[in-house]
């Protein structure tokens, strides 16, 4: 399943892959859980290697602080991104306050054989997310 979404991205698309556990996670108590932490940490390095074009970066700038507490929460989730990450040999990343969890791809033909892999060693269904 391939999903599009429009983003102002003159260098290209960007591709993801995404797989989601069983069971959601309550936002409120994700943010309730979370801890602010110290270190000052904002989306502009994000912004900067899309804006630059520099896609190859955004693995190195990627964060989401609701990540330890939502992994708390939901073992399954927490489960599924290490397998994620360990089956296709890259990051993977919490959407928002989870469940969904989503790896970075290069390309499209990269992104179709982490879904396939994905698909084949975790056993779930995974959504190649062209934006």
């Amino acid at each position: 399943m391939v999903s599009r979404f429009s983003l102002c991205n003159s260098r290209g698309s960007l591709f993801f892959v995404a797989v989601r556990p069983g069971r959601g996670n309550s936002t409120p108590e994700v943010f309730r859980r979370t801890l602010a932490g110290t270190e000052l940490r904002t989306s502009a390095q994000v912004a900067r290697c899309l804006t630059d074009g520099r896609t190859d970066l955004l693995e190195s700038c990627i964060f989401n602080r609701l990540t330890d507490a939502a992994a708390t929460m939901n073992a399954e989730m927490a489960d599924l991104q290490h397998r994620f990450q360990h089956a296709t040999g890259r990051p993977a990343f919490m959407s928002g306050s989870g469940s969904t969890v989503f790896v970075v791809c290069r390309s499209a033909r990269e992104a179709r054989e982490v879904q396939r892999t994905a698909e084949r060693k975790l056993r779930v269904v995974a959504w190649l997310l062209e934006v």
